[in-house]
Formats: structure tokens, C-alpha cells, sequence
């Protein structure tokens, strides 16, 4: 598989939550270049590719805490893909995160039809908040029935310029949820769960001590 993206987002500081902020071996791959070349429509297209002895893909995570049973499972994998699939990429993206709205909004569509659909690859989704309406964004997408993790995933980042930039962010990210299916009560018992923010957050700062993420989004292929 080859995903070329133009830009990826550079990786601040994520705060660690709050009850403040509540209330408002594999090779991690990022490509941040394309080339200028245009291919020679004469010459066939050779792929150079590697077999890893991987058999399986693994990432990093925070230790399990038998007492957030809850937590653990609204943590679980969230996929697209058949277990099966011999290859599986793991993508760590921010819900604010322009460029991961480009890649979800375009070539994210057509991976999944040539790779995805026709069982070559497993697509594993993992957050990478980038600032706090990622963090709460996130907390959101994770409150979601596992069935509509991809659907609620794919909304946000489609409407992402008429959410994740006002501070009024919580209160869309409600609406969107109402019209996935989540009532308010629980949009909003999901925002302010801080021990679930700090599991996304804590598995976000293992994954970029493993791989040595620097931007978003960013691919760990076995």
C-alpha cells in the first residue's frame, strides 16, 4: 500500500485532563513529501516490499485497570477490516487534525475499496488528540456503540470546520452526537469522564514514546 499525504500536523502539547479541562518491531510512517515527477505511462509500476516477521500487529497501551472494566472495553479495537487481513495499519489521527480530515475525507474511501473491502488490509483506528476539543471529541467517539465508532468518526471529521475551531466545540459536538444516536444526558457524562480522557491521553503518550510520532496522521504498518 502506498498513501502519499501532502502535509501532516505537527504534534504539540496535549494537556493532561482535568476537572477544568473537562468542563470546557514496526515502522511508524509518516509521509509529508510528493513528488513532482510525473510517472512514465511507458514503464510498468514496480512495488519494492519486505516480509516482516511480525505475525501480528501490536501497539503500545496503558496498563489495565481491573476497577475501569468500562473504560477498557470503550477502548477496545475499532476497526475496519477483517481480522483476517494479513496486513493491518494502525492509524493515529486527531478529530481537529486537518490533514487527517483529508485523508478520512478522500483516500481513506478508496483504500477501502481496493484493500480494505477485498480483505489484504485491516485498518485499526487509535486516537492522537492534539489539543483539548480533540481529547473531549474523542471521549465522544469512544461512548459510541462499536457499530457506529467508523460512521461517528467519518461525521466528525466531514463536519470537522463547523466544530473543532469554536468554543462552542462541546455544544456541536453534542448535536452530532443526538444524531448519531447518543442522547444528551450521555454526550455529556462522556465529555466530563476524566478518567477516560486521561486513558485516551495515556495511551496517546505511549504510542508516541514507542514510535516517535512527531505529526498526524501517522501510519504503523506490520
Amino acid at each position: 500500500i502506498e498513501t502519499v499525504m501532502e502535509k501532516t500536523e505537527p504534534v504539540q502539547d496535549t494537556p493532561t485532563p482535568t476537572e477544568d479541562s473537562a468542563e470546557s518491531t514496526q515502522d511508524a510512517t509518516t509521509v509529508d513529501t510528493i513528488s513532482s515527477e510525473a510517472p512514465d505511462a511507458n514503464k510498468p509500476v514496480v512495488v519494492d516490499t519486505k516480509k516482516l516477521p511480525i505475525p501480528d500487529i501490536t501497539y503500545p497501551k496503558v496498563a489495565t485497570d481491573p476497577a475501569n472494566a468500562d473504560i477498557d472495553a470503550m477502548m477496545g479495537d475499532r476497526v475496519l477490516g477483517s481480522n483476517d487481513a494479513p496486513i493491518k495499519v494502525v492509524e493515529y489521527s486527531s478529530l481537529t487534525c486537518s490533514h487527517c480530515a483529508a485523508f478520512h475525507n478522500g483516500d481513506l474511501s478508496k483504500i477501502k475499496e481496493n484493500y480494505i473491502d477485498t480483505g489484504k488490509v485491516q485498518f485499526i483506528f487509535k486516537e492522537y488528540p492534539l489539543n483539548q476539543p480533540a481529547v473531549v471529541a474523542s471521549a465522544v467517539l469512544r461512548c459510541m456503540p462499536e457499530d457506529q465508532f467508523v460512521p461517528f468518526m467519518g461525521l466528525l471529521f466531514e463536519q470537522q470546520q463547523n466544530w473543532a475551531y469554536g468554543a462552542d466545540y462541546r455544544d456541536k459536538l453534542v448535536q452530532y452526537a443526538k444524531l448519531a444516536g447518543l442522547g444528551e444526558e450521555k454526550a455529556q457524562e462522556c465529555m466530563n469522564n476524566l478518567d477516560l480522557q486521561k486513558r485516551i491521553v495515556g495511551d496517546m503518550k505511549a504510542a508516541g514514546d514507542e514510535y516517535k510520532i512527531a505529526s498526524t496522521p501517522t501510519f504503523v504498518v506490520n
